[in-house]
């Protein structure tokens, strides 16, 4: 049995799923949206940074659900996660 998926919170059809993300090991956590319920803190994403929306690597921190309404960062500002990382296709982001 996975434990990641045992101890894991339901998330009821209302709410959208938030994930907290930081660039490096000490970096600032910032929130992101998931389009899909496919994500495990720990695992390692594409997201969209800055105005010009450049591709960077993050790391997920942990994973909220919640309404529109009571979103951990303001609704109209968050970015999407793009997907996961994938070493051969993402090659180009690490440094």
């Amino acid at each position: 049995m996975d434990e990641r998926k045992y101890g894991k919170i339901r998330r009821r059809r209302n709410e959208l799923i938030f994930c907290s993300v930081t660039f490096g090991e000490y970096g600032h956590q910032y929130w992101y949206l998931a389009d899909e319920d496919i994500f495990e803190p720990g695992d390692f994403v594409i997201i969209p940074v800055g105005e010009d929306r450049h591709e960077e690597i993050a790391r997920i921190e942990s994973i909220e659900y919640h309404v529109k309404e009571e979103a951990p960062y303001p609704f109209d500002k968050i970015k999407h996660i793009l997907r996961k990382f994938d070493r051969k296709t993402d090659e180009g982001l690490l440094r």
